[in-house]
């Protein structure tokens, strides 16, 4: 869990001056929990759920300030460890598992529900 508490002086835009008492692009209250379950050094389950509060954000061609939701997201993953081919593990990974649209940077949207597989090789 993090809180945090910032503060800022005015900002200024060319020969305008702009007042706002809070920070761009951080927010005051983040959380996140993690974790992962082993079993018989095969297969690995886990997940990962994280809150982000709202955060101000600025165009500034625009010299426009507005604020970005709020979001939570839940991501989940498994992998296997081959014991015919050692050091390769096969995965699968479910990301942002509510599908919400959210952005985690101004103009910079998350995709919705994604599916990811692959492979991993380890030499040692």
């Amino acid at each position: 869990i993090d809180l945090n508490n910032y503060s800022v002086s005015n900002l200024s835009f060319d020969h305008k001056s702009l007042s706002i008492q809070k920070p761009f692009e951080m927010p005051g209250f983040t959380w996140m929990l993690t974790g992962n379950y082993k079993i018989e050094n095969k297969i690995v389950f886990g997940g990962d759920l994280f809150f982000v509060d709202s955060r101000y954000a600025t165009d500034l061609s625009e010299k426009v300030i507005t604020t970005l939701k709020p979001f939570i997201d839940l991501n989940a993953h498994v992998s296997y460890a081959f014991a015919n081919i050692p050091g390769f593990k096969a995965f699968i990974q479910l990301n942002n598992i509510f599908g919400y649209e959210y952005q985690l940077w101004n103009y910079y949207p998350v995709r919705g529900f994604q599916i990811v597989g692959g492979g991993m090789f380890s030499f040692l």
